[in-house]
């Protein structure tokens, strides 16, 4: 039972506090992934950034563990809690276009569908994910990778504002102006700083692009390795693809399939793809099409309702077709072991082709975010299933591939380059991926600043979703455990 609940619910005058047995409890507990459907002792749906305050403050007070939901898609169930409070920012989804300012402003619990429709109705687009349905907080504050990246760089690199709400219930903006060191903290490891109730970001230009997905026999694999390795070379920022190992959609035996996008005419396209486009294909859905949906390529593969599990890799290009051969043969391998049949619909391992020189011209320094070197692009498993009988097998699967890739892929921690595998994708469901969560390995040489600064903004470590920027002797304390 919360304590104080009668004036936590006189607080949240304009949003809503639901406790179980409310209507709307259930629903509010659901996730992208059921993976992640905890029940939380409260769920406080703030109308805003003062009432996001007030729970806060709430919950600090009374000692109640909080945890914050944007969009509810990370499968890591950081955003569901087990007996706490979940911070809903589902209520804040506004959207503010400047057409004449060339900024866009819009709350903390949209999805980037919602951000990149009102965008798209005038004209222009800013730096998003490439599913439509994730939450843009998350996305955002772990560094924030989109189809737009190799134009324009990473969601932090066109960010221009935040409000904030801090552990201590302040609400503050932070920009280069305003907070500028919190801002720095901010752009990749926002998410142990506070609650981003609104970002304010640059927004440029758009017109229509060309892309879609094509789906490939297995057989085509030396050849899609051979066109990654040609698109390492030859892109200029304006294309980005991810190529899968994945099951065939009707069939479900092993195939490849890959998204592909071009910011450019149907006939520079179709010049750049032409490898690609020349194959037998089993599916060709590529055309020329508004920007909004070309980040709705993956959306039919990953549907809600399922159980889902990430786990996150790093590669080097030229690829060696006989690893990726080989990463092949063990993924359907796994997935043909009798039992795991269900795996097939949705599971894949995929190679994010984003260009990164945009990314790396910008210093490591400059923001929280380190893994701006531009040798290593990144790498995401997907395991997707139905039964909860089947979560051992589909982490074994997971812990499996990720050994193996991390073993053959990037290969900088050896090396002492600690700014490594993407936040996003690192989920640590594995005990590579533990490791990889170090918060030292993750932030690199930009670790000790941000320790500082946790110091600064939340010395009790009230946020600590994902990775834990407290030192161990500091953790040992029983503070930020």
């Amino acid at each position: 039972m919360i304590p104080g609940l009668r004036e936590l619910r006189k607080l949240i005058a304009l949003g809503e506090v639901l406790t179980p047995g409310d209507e709307g409890y259930e629903a509010s507990l659901q996730r992208w992934s059921t993976t992640c459907i905890k029940p939380a002792a409260v769920v406080v749906k703030p109308a805003n950034a003062h009432e996001t305050s007030l729970a806060v403050k709430f919950a600090t007070f009374h000692g109640i563990p909080l945890v914050v939901r944007g969009g509810g898609h990370s499968p890591s169930g950081s955003s569901a809690s087990d007996g706490g409070m979940v911070i809903d920012l589902g209520l804040q989804r506004s959207v503010a276009v400047d057409a004449a300012g060339r900024t866009v402003t819009f709350g903390g619990g949209c999805l980037w569908g919602d951000v990149d429709d009102a965008l798209w109705a005038q004209g222009f687009a800013t730096v998003g994910g490439t599913v439509s349905h994730t939450g843009v907080g998350g996305l955002i504050l772990g560094g924030g990778f989109g189809q737009l990246t190799g134009r324009h760089g990473l969601s932090i690199d066109v960010l221009l504002s935040c409000e904030v709400v801090l552990a201590r219930g302040d609400v503050v903006t932070a920009s280069e102006t305003e907070n500028p060191d919190l801002f720095w903290a901010l752009r990749g490891a926002g998410h142990s700083f506070g609650v981003v109730t609104s970002f304010t970001s640059r927004i440029f230009p758009q017109g229509m692009v060309w892309g879609g997905v094509m789906v490939f026999p297995i057989t085509a694999l030396p050849n899609l390795v051979s066109f990654i390795n040609e698109f390492c070379e030859k892109n200029d920022g304006d294309q980005a693809m991810m190529p899968m190992l994945t099951c065939h959609p009707a069939t479900l035996g092993p195939c490849v399939a890959t998204t592909m996008f071009f910011n450019g005419p149907k006939e520079a396209a179709e010049a750049f793809y032409a490898p690609l486009l020349k194959l037998d294909s089993i599916l060709n859905t590529t055309g020329v099409i508004p920007y909004p949906v070309s980040n709705t390529f993956p959306n039919p593969k990953a549907p809600a309702g399922k159980r889902y599990m990430f786990s996150g890799a790093n590669f080097v290009y030229p690829l060696d077709v006989n690893m990726v051969q080989d990463v092949s043969d063990k993924f359907h391998e796994a997935l043909s072991r009798d039992g795991n049949e269900e795996m097939k619909s949705g599971s894949m391992v995929a190679f994010e082709l984003i260009p990164h020189k945009k990314v790396s011209s910008v210093d490591t320094a400059a923001t929280a975010f380190a893994g701006r070197d531009g040798k290593a692009m990144n790498m995401i498993i997907n395991m997707a299933w139905h039964s909860k009988e089947k979560d051992d097998a589909a982490r074994q699967i997971c812990s499996y591939l990720t050994h193996y890739l991390k073993d053959k892929g990037w290969q900088g921690d050896k090396a002492g380059d600690r700014g490594g595998t993407y936040l996003n994708y690192l989920i640590p469901a594995t005990e590579e991926d533990k490791v990889f969560t170090r918060a030292d390995r993750v932030f690199g040489p930009n670790i000790q600043r941000l320790r500082d600064l946790k110091m600064q903004y939340d010395p009790e470590n009230v946020f600590k979703k994902a990775v834990n920027l407290l030192p161990v002797d500091h953790a040992a304390t029983g503070v930020g455990v």
